[in-house]
Protein backbone atom coordinates (compact mmCIF):
# COMPACT_ATOMS: atom_id res chain seq x y z
CA UNK A 1 0.00 0.00 0.00
CA UNK A 2 1.17 3.95 -0.27
CA UNK A 3 3.20 5.01 2.22
CA UNK A 4 0.52 7.04 4.34
CA UNK A 5 0.80 10.04 7.03
CA UNK A 6 -0.88 9.65 10.10
CA UNK A 7 -1.70 11.27 13.13
CA UNK A 8 -2.61 9.76 16.54
CA UNK A 9 -4.03 11.89 19.56
CA UNK A 10 -3.18 11.25 22.64
CA UNK A 11 -5.63 11.48 25.67
CA UNK A 12 -8.49 9.08 25.38
CA UNK A 13 -7.23 7.86 22.02
CA UNK A 14 -3.47 6.24 22.50
CA UNK A 15 -4.91 5.38 26.34
CA UNK A 16 -7.08 6.05 28.44
CA UNK A 17 -6.11 7.99 31.32
CA UNK A 18 -6.37 5.52 33.95
CA UNK A 19 -4.16 2.75 32.12
CA UNK A 20 -0.36 3.06 30.44
CA UNK A 21 0.14 2.79 26.86
CA UNK A 22 -0.84 -0.48 25.97
CA UNK A 23 2.62 -2.81 24.68
CA UNK A 24 0.35 -3.61 21.51
CA UNK A 25 -0.31 -0.21 20.56
CA UNK A 26 3.45 0.67 21.38
CA UNK A 27 4.42 -2.33 18.89
CA UNK A 28 1.96 -0.75 15.79
CA UNK A 29 3.51 2.13 15.89
CA UNK A 30 6.71 0.79 15.61
CA UNK A 31 5.91 -1.84 13.10
CA UNK A 32 4.45 1.04 10.83
CA UNK A 33 7.11 3.42 10.59
CA UNK A 34 9.07 0.08 9.89
CA UNK A 35 7.46 -0.16 6.99
CA UNK A 36 7.82 3.19 5.92
CA UNK A 37 4.86 5.14 6.95
CA UNK A 38 4.85 8.09 8.94
CA UNK A 39 3.33 8.51 12.35
CA UNK A 40 2.90 11.68 14.52
CA UNK A 41 1.19 12.51 18.21
CA UNK A 42 -1.72 14.79 17.60
CA UNK A 43 -2.20 16.41 20.70
CA UNK A 44 -3.92 19.54 22.27
CA UNK A 45 -1.44 19.11 25.03
CA UNK A 46 1.73 21.33 24.83
CA UNK A 47 4.76 19.87 24.52
CA UNK A 48 6.16 20.02 28.53
CA UNK A 49 3.01 17.56 29.11
CA UNK A 50 3.82 14.95 26.84
CA UNK A 51 5.27 12.15 29.02
CA UNK A 52 8.73 10.94 28.25
CA UNK A 53 6.98 7.45 28.00
CA UNK A 54 4.73 8.60 25.14
CA UNK A 55 8.22 10.31 23.73
CA UNK A 56 10.14 6.92 24.07
CA UNK A 57 7.99 5.09 21.98
CA UNK A 58 9.10 7.02 18.93
CA UNK A 59 7.55 9.07 16.64
CA UNK A 60 8.12 10.74 13.37
CA UNK A 61 6.92 14.00 14.86
CA UNK A 62 4.56 16.48 16.97
CA UNK A 63 1.96 18.49 16.22
CA UNK A 64 0.73 19.38 19.45
CA UNK A 65 -1.06 22.76 21.59
CA UNK A 66 -4.06 21.82 18.98
CA UNK A 67 -1.31 22.83 16.02
CA UNK A 68 0.17 25.73 17.95
CA UNK A 69 3.16 23.82 17.97
CA UNK A 70 4.98 21.03 15.34
CA UNK A 71 8.08 19.72 15.54
CA UNK A 72 9.33 17.00 12.31
CA UNK A 73 12.08 14.90 14.17
CA UNK A 74 13.18 16.48 16.70
CA UNK A 75 12.90 20.19 14.57
CA UNK A 76 10.38 22.82 15.39
CA UNK A 77 8.77 23.79 12.19
CA UNK A 78 6.05 25.72 13.39
CA UNK A 79 4.34 28.00 16.55
CA UNK A 80 1.72 30.44 16.62
CA UNK A 81 0.47 32.10 19.57
CA UNK A 82 -2.42 34.27 21.12
CA UNK A 83 -1.29 37.82 21.32
CA UNK A 84 -0.01 39.20 24.56
CA UNK A 85 -3.25 41.79 24.47
CA UNK A 86 -5.50 39.21 23.53
CA UNK A 87 -4.48 36.99 26.39
CA UNK A 88 -5.11 39.69 28.91
CA UNK A 89 -8.11 40.56 27.31
CA UNK A 90 -9.39 36.81 27.14
CA UNK A 91 -8.16 36.73 31.16
CA UNK A 92 -10.22 39.74 32.32
CA UNK A 93 -13.49 38.16 30.34
CA UNK A 94 -12.90 35.28 32.37
CA UNK A 95 -12.46 36.30 35.20
CA UNK A 96 -15.26 38.38 35.00
CA UNK A 97 -17.42 35.34 34.66
CA UNK A 98 -15.81 33.34 37.13
CA UNK A 99 -14.07 31.11 35.43
CA UNK A 100 -10.62 29.10 36.09
CA UNK A 101 -8.39 28.70 33.31
CA UNK A 102 -4.92 27.36 32.21
CA UNK A 103 -2.44 28.89 29.81
CA UNK A 104 -0.43 26.48 28.21
CA UNK A 105 2.86 27.31 26.96
CA UNK A 106 5.35 25.47 25.32
CA UNK A 107 7.27 24.81 28.39
CA UNK A 108 4.86 25.22 31.04
CA UNK A 109 1.02 25.34 32.28
CA UNK A 110 0.19 28.45 34.09
CA UNK A 111 -3.03 27.95 36.03
CA UNK A 112 -5.61 29.86 38.14
CA UNK A 113 -6.06 29.85 41.92
CA UNK A 114 -9.10 27.83 41.79
CA UNK A 115 -8.32 25.67 39.02
CA UNK A 116 -6.99 22.84 40.78
CA UNK A 117 -10.20 23.18 43.33
CA UNK A 118 -12.53 22.74 40.23
CA UNK A 119 -11.07 19.86 39.22
CA UNK A 120 -11.11 18.07 42.84
CA UNK A 121 -14.09 18.54 43.69
CA UNK A 122 -15.51 16.93 40.95
CA UNK A 123 -13.15 14.07 40.69
CA UNK A 124 -15.69 11.47 41.96
CA UNK A 125 -17.11 12.11 38.56
CA UNK A 126 -15.36 9.92 35.47
CA UNK A 127 -13.52 13.01 33.50
CA UNK A 128 -13.52 13.13 29.96
CA UNK A 129 -10.15 12.83 28.50
CA UNK A 130 -9.24 16.45 27.97
CA UNK A 131 -10.32 16.80 32.32
CA UNK A 132 -7.93 13.70 32.82
CA UNK A 133 -4.89 15.71 31.14
CA UNK A 134 -5.50 18.81 33.05
CA UNK A 135 -6.11 17.22 36.25
CA UNK A 136 -2.68 15.34 35.43
CA UNK A 137 -1.32 18.77 34.93
CA UNK A 138 -2.35 19.82 38.46
CA UNK A 139 -0.01 17.17 39.84
CA UNK A 140 3.39 18.07 37.88
CA UNK A 141 5.51 20.38 39.90
CA UNK A 142 7.95 20.92 36.84
CA UNK A 143 5.75 22.39 34.46
CA UNK A 144 2.60 23.14 35.78
CA UNK A 145 2.77 26.97 37.75
CA UNK A 146 0.57 29.16 39.15
CA UNK A 147 -0.83 32.84 37.31
CA UNK A 148 1.90 34.73 39.85
CA UNK A 149 4.59 33.28 37.81
CA UNK A 150 3.52 34.27 34.24
CA UNK A 151 5.81 36.34 33.20
CA UNK A 152 4.29 37.19 29.71
CA UNK A 153 5.13 33.69 28.15
CA UNK A 154 4.23 32.91 24.50
CA UNK A 155 0.47 30.88 25.05
CA UNK A 156 -0.40 29.26 22.84
CA UNK A 157 -4.26 28.04 23.67
CA UNK A 158 -5.84 28.49 26.79
CA UNK A 159 -7.91 25.77 28.85
CA UNK A 160 -10.90 26.28 31.36
CA UNK A 161 -13.22 25.31 33.51
CA UNK A 162 -17.17 26.93 33.94
CA UNK A 163 -19.92 26.03 36.54
CA UNK A 164 -22.52 26.69 34.27
CA UNK A 165 -24.01 27.56 30.82
CA UNK A 166 -24.79 30.58 31.76
CA UNK A 167 -20.43 31.37 32.52
CA UNK A 168 -20.17 30.91 28.85
CA UNK A 169 -22.10 33.18 27.59
CA UNK A 170 -20.34 36.78 27.39
CA UNK A 171 -16.95 34.83 26.82
CA UNK A 172 -18.64 33.35 23.77
CA UNK A 173 -20.21 36.57 22.37
CA UNK A 174 -16.93 38.74 22.76
CA UNK A 175 -14.26 36.09 21.47
CA UNK A 176 -16.02 33.54 19.15
CA UNK A 177 -14.84 35.49 15.83
CA UNK A 178 -11.37 34.80 16.55
CA UNK A 179 -11.45 31.41 18.80
CA UNK A 180 -12.89 28.27 18.51
CA UNK A 181 -14.63 27.20 21.22
CA UNK A 182 -14.11 23.50 22.08
CA UNK A 183 -16.26 22.37 25.14
CA UNK A 184 -15.38 18.72 25.51
CA UNK A 185 -18.49 16.24 26.15
CA UNK A 186 -19.95 16.35 29.13
CA UNK A 187 -21.27 13.55 32.04
CA UNK A 188 -22.18 14.03 35.26
CA UNK A 189 -20.49 16.52 36.33
CA UNK A 190 -20.63 19.54 38.00
CA UNK A 191 -18.06 21.86 36.51
CA UNK A 192 -18.12 22.65 32.22
CA UNK A 193 -14.42 22.19 30.62
CA UNK A 194 -13.38 23.47 27.38
CA UNK A 195 -10.63 25.19 25.54
CA UNK A 196 -10.26 28.28 23.10
CA UNK A 197 -7.88 28.16 20.06
CA UNK A 198 -7.55 30.45 17.42
CA UNK A 199 -9.82 29.90 14.74
CA UNK A 200 -6.09 29.74 12.25
CA UNK A 201 -4.60 27.19 14.58
CA UNK A 202 -6.13 23.96 15.26
CA UNK A 203 -5.00 20.24 14.38
CA UNK A 204 -5.72 20.30 10.54
CA UNK A 205 -3.02 23.34 10.41
CA UNK A 206 -0.56 21.65 12.36
CA UNK A 207 -1.15 18.68 9.92
CA UNK A 208 -0.73 20.71 7.31
CA UNK A 209 2.81 22.25 8.33
CA UNK A 210 4.18 18.64 8.64
CA UNK A 211 2.70 17.63 5.29
CA UNK A 212 4.44 20.67 3.81
CA UNK A 213 7.60 19.99 5.59
CA UNK A 214 7.77 16.30 4.66
CA UNK A 215 6.29 17.20 1.19
CA UNK A 216 3.53 14.37 1.26
CA UNK A 217 -0.14 14.95 0.42
CA UNK A 218 -3.47 15.62 2.17
CA UNK A 219 -4.69 12.01 0.33
CA UNK A 220 -1.97 10.32 2.03
CA UNK A 221 -3.79 11.10 5.45
CA UNK A 222 -4.84 9.11 8.59
CA UNK A 223 -6.03 11.00 11.80
CA UNK A 224 -7.27 9.26 14.55
CA UNK A 225 -8.49 10.97 17.77
CA UNK A 226 -11.76 10.70 20.45
CA UNK A 227 -12.72 14.23 20.87
CA UNK A 228 -13.75 17.99 19.55
CA UNK A 229 -10.33 19.47 19.69
CA UNK A 230 -9.72 16.35 17.08
CA UNK A 231 -12.56 17.64 14.72
CA UNK A 232 -10.53 19.92 12.30
CA UNK A 233 -8.17 16.88 12.26
CA UNK A 234 -10.81 14.20 11.20
CA UNK A 235 -12.51 17.09 8.99
CA UNK A 236 -9.02 17.67 6.91
CA UNK A 237 -7.14 13.94 6.70
CA UNK A 238 -8.35 12.01 3.81
CA UNK A 239 -9.10 9.11 6.40
CA UNK A 240 -10.66 10.27 9.89
CA UNK A 241 -11.43 7.49 12.54
CA UNK A 242 -12.92 7.99 16.05
CA UNK A 243 -12.36 5.63 18.83
CA UNK A 244 -15.36 3.44 20.25
CA UNK A 245 -15.02 5.57 23.60
CA UNK A 246 -15.11 8.93 20.96
CA UNK A 247 -18.10 11.93 21.52
CA UNK A 248 -20.82 11.12 19.23
CA UNK A 249 -20.12 14.67 16.60
CA UNK A 250 -16.42 13.06 16.14
CA UNK A 251 -18.15 9.67 15.75
CA UNK A 252 -20.64 11.54 13.03
CA UNK A 253 -18.02 13.07 10.77
CA UNK A 254 -15.75 9.80 11.06
CA UNK A 255 -14.94 7.62 7.88
CA UNK A 256 -14.39 4.51 10.60
CA UNK A 257 -15.41 3.81 13.98
CA UNK A 258 -12.80 1.28 15.84
CA UNK A 259 -12.63 -0.22 19.29
CA UNK A 260 -12.18 1.64 22.68
CA UNK A 261 -8.94 3.25 23.61
CA UNK A 262 -8.30 0.97 26.56
CA UNK A 263 -9.24 -2.37 23.47
CA UNK A 264 -5.89 -1.68 21.58
CA UNK A 265 -7.46 0.41 19.20
CA UNK A 266 -4.36 1.74 17.40
CA UNK A 267 -2.94 -1.89 16.87
CA UNK A 268 -6.42 -3.23 15.73
CA UNK A 269 -7.19 -0.42 13.34
CA UNK A 270 -3.39 -0.53 11.95
CA UNK A 271 -4.04 -4.20 11.25
CA UNK A 272 -7.59 -3.95 9.72
CA UNK A 273 -5.90 -1.14 7.34
CA UNK A 274 -3.34 -3.38 6.14
CA UNK A 275 -0.51 -0.59 7.63
CA UNK A 276 1.05 -3.53 9.97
Amino acid sequence: MDKKVIFIDVDGTLYQHDKAVSLKNVQAIKEARKNGHFVFICTGRNLCSISKEIINIGFDGIVCSAGGHVEVEGKEIHSSYIPSKTVHHILDIFNRNKMEYALEATKHTFMSKHMADYFLEDITNKPNSEKARLIEAIHNEFTSKSMDDYQEEHIHKISFVSKDEASLEEPRKLLEKDFFFVIHELSQTITINGEIILKKTNKATGIMHVLDFINKKQEDTIGIGDSMNDYQMIEYVAYGIAVGNACQALKNISDMVARDAKDDAIYHVFKEMGII
